[in-house]
């Protein structure tokens, strides 16, 4: 998958003088809050990050309030996927569903994949928004995972605007 993203980044200038073919997600149901935009390219999907940091938890709790509200969440994928952080700086935990097996700090010009199904792992940016490639592959024939009870929209006209512009200065 890493050649594959090293490939798809030298493309990118080229994919990003237009907005024909780019779509976009804000998932915002869980912490972090990742702005993404997207397109296939081949049989593979290009995603273009900006995710943003966690905000810090408040001094002031209530008794039943649930103490990992504010952590990033832990998941894995369907799908093989590689990665390249292009800005900012992120922690990232790894491991299985049940167990973190490292964490890391991660900056600019890391490039890691995720290419086991069993793969968990969460990222949170440290300080300020991070901003990344990943290319995905074909989803892994899997049992679906939960539901979101939230359904993702794209972002607004101006966010996506921006972020594409974004990436243009960095791709």
């Amino acid at each position: 998958m890493i050649d594959l993203l090293l490939q798809v980044e030298k493309e990118l200038p080229a994919l990003l003088t237009s907005y024909d073919g780019w779509n976009s997600l804000n998932i915002d149901y869980s912490f972090p809050v990742v702005e993404r935009i997207w397109r296939q390219w081949g049989e593979y999907r290009i995603n273009l990050h900006k995710i943003y940091p966690i905000p810090v938890k408040s001094e002031i709790r209530c008794e039943d309030e649930d103490e990992d509200e504010n952590e990033a969440l832990w998941h894995s994928h369907n799908w093989p996927s590689a990665i390249k952080i292009l800005s900012g700086k992120q922690q990232m935990s790894i491991g299985t569903k049940d167990k973190i097996v490292g964490t890391f700090q991660l900056t600019k010009n890391c490039i890691y994949e995720m290419v086991n199904m069993d793969g968990y792992h969460a990222v949170a940016p440290i300080d300020k928004p991070s901003l990344s490639i990943m290319i995905s592959g074909k989803p892994w024939t899997i049992e679906p995972k939960e539901e979101l009870t939230k359904k993702l929209k794209p972002l607004t006209a101006e966010k996506f605007s921006a972020l594409f512009s974004t990436f243009k200065l960095y791709c």
